[in-house]
Formats: C-alpha cells, structure tokens, sequence
C-alpha cells in the first residue's frame, strides 16, 4: 500500500454569532476557532442607528463578515448595489469575506437555482 500525498487535512471552524453577543463569543472562545460577524454597514461612518461599520468590527479584532445572505436580500431588500457597497466597506477595513450565494427556501422548492444565480 502507497503512502497518501495528503498527511494532514486543516479545517477552520467560525462561529458568527449576534452582533450583541460578539463580545462575549470572543470572551469565551478557545484557540483556533475563528470568529466573524453576520452582517456589516454599506456606508463607513454617519448617521445609520443599528448599522455597525467594517471600522467597528476591525476594532473589536473581528477578522470575517457574512455578506449577501438571502434573508437580508429578501426580507430587507439588501439589492447587489448595497451588498457591493458592503464588500468594498469590508475590503477597506481588511475583513475575511464570506459571501452568500444562491436561493432561498422557496426557490430552491421552485428548482429556481440557475434564476437566482444568473441574477
């Protein structure tokens, strides 16, 4: 029997929790498990009540954000214009994407995958 070319096999575990609770998360986590939050703010600074900035999160050492899920896109109409407004926001503070693609429940019932993907 050959000796495998793959010795060791890496896997990164985040967790994402509320933005209220990043903090907390950070507070108890051990080594090696990452952390990163749900959403980001398309806009750096100003008067947006409830939005927390790419600035904000880099402060408080959050190294990934989640961007375009699709409850945001549907439930909070977020269109590609905000999620890319979030993108560069994230960039310019040096945050990890994790950007969402594809369908939610109802058109992933419908077979609407391609639709979606397309849009």
């Amino acid at each position: 029997m050959g000796k495998s070319a793959i010795t060791h096999i890496f896997v990164d575990f985040m967790i994402l929790p509320g933005m209220l609770h990043l903090p907390l998360v950070q507070a108890i986590l051990r080594d090696g498990i990452l952390i990163g939050a749900q959403n980001v703010s398309a806009h750096s600074e100003g008067p947006y009540t409830g939005e927390v900035s790419a600035d904000h999160l880099a402060n408080y050492r959050i190294e990934s954000v989640l961007i375009g899920h699709s409850e945001r896109r549907t439930l909070l109409n977020e269109n590609q214009q905000v999620i890319n407004d979030k993108i560069k926001q994230a960039w310019e503070c040096d945050l990890n994407l994790i950007y969402c693609v594809g369908e939610n429940h109802e058109q992933r019932d419908a077979e609407q995958f391609d639709e979606v993907i397309n849009d």
